[in-house]
């Protein structure tokens, strides 16, 4: 759910949300590879004893949205999962789910949060104007004159 930025996990049995290892789940734009986003951080947690919720930490998901092909839909989000990613209450590894192959989402919900302006610099000796978001934001080259409003361009 990149709106909600979590990513909910059905296991075949109890698993421990506290063995979640970040850095051995991959997201991945097709079964056999396309772009891919090895988590960095985040946290699990336990929903039911099958089911676990792992929210994504803000460096994943600014690096996931970077990557233009990869999860803005349920046709491009593939997992893969690293041995040792997850253990289940006897402290055995998940069994591996590797890149070719990767398992598919079953269901996709996705970024509907419209990025803030969070600051801006400007420097007219570079003429340069530095915009900081709340998030990735595709950098289109929007131009100067379409940020003003509507009377235009102050003199």
């Amino acid at each position: 759910d990149m709106n909600k930025e979590v990513m909910i996990m059905t296991f075949s049995e109890t698993v421990l949300a506290a063995s979640a290892v970040p850095d051995r789940v991959t997201f991945q734009q097709r079964v056999n590879g396309g772009q891919q986003h090895v988590l960095a951080s985040g946290s699990a947690i336990s929903l039911e004893d099958t089911i676990l919720e792992y929210t994504l930490a803000k460096v994943d998901l600014d690096a996931i949205k970077a990557k233009r092909l990869l999860a803005t839909n349920g046709a491009d989000t593939f997992v893969v999962v690293a041995t040792g990613a997850f253990t289940d209450t006897a402290h055995n590894d998940l069994e591996e789910i590797p890149f070719v192959g990767a398992l598919p989402v079953d269901e996709f919900t996705s970024d509907k949060t419209r990025p803030t302006l969070e600051a801006a610099a400007l420097d007219l000796n570079t003429r340069q104007l530095v915009l900081s978001f709340s998030e990735t934001v595709a950098g289109t080259g929007t131009p100067i004159a379409d940020m003003w409003p509507a009377a235009g361009v102050p003199a």
